[in-house]
């Protein structure tokens, strides 16, 4: 047997295939995935253009809210307080351990797993760790204490 000949063509040496044109398949254009670069350079560059004034009405809608979430009596206030949303929240760091944050206050952001980033009346955008950082805010004239050491083990 030749390398070039096929077990068909051995069988019948004299018969005729007749092949098709093959038709190809229009392959699908596949969108790739936005980069972890490119989105992080995309939220940086929005929350460069933001101002507080852009806020307010989102505290206004967490006051709302969090007045809600006390009214309901389905578990402890503790946990539904630790559960809570805090993006708009008008926090203030009251003890952290860099001692130069203490003091700064305005309003959430955003909320990572690790960080609360805050908007300040000055328009700017502060990013305050949770680990060994206390904070404060006050709602219907009550002084609420939230410790970012329990909020890190939440999530």
């Amino acid at each position: 047997m030749d390398e070039g000949t096929s077990n068909a063509e051995l069988a019948n040496p004299y018969k005729t295939f007749i092949l098709e044109k093959r038709i190809k398949r229009e392959r699908k254009i596949r969108v790739r995935p936005i980069s972890n670069i490119v989105r992080r350079r995309l939220r940086t560059e929005d929350l460069k253009n933001i101002r507080y004034e852009q806020f307010e009405p989102l505290y206004e809608m967490w006051c709302d809210y969090f007045g809600s979430l006390l009214t309901a009596t389905s578990k402890r206030t503790d946990e539904r307080i630790l559960k809570a949303d805090f993006h708009g929240c008008l926090l203030m760091v009251s003890n952290a351990d860099n001692p130069s944050q203490v003091g700064l206050h305005g309003i959430v952001v955003r909320e990572t797993r690790q960080t609360f980033q805050l908007i300040t009346k000055a328009d700017r955008l502060l990013t305050i760790p949770k680990q060994g950082t206390t904070f404060r805010f006050a709602f219907e004239g009550r002084v609420y204490t939230l410790f970012g050491d329990a909020f890190r083990l939440i999530f």
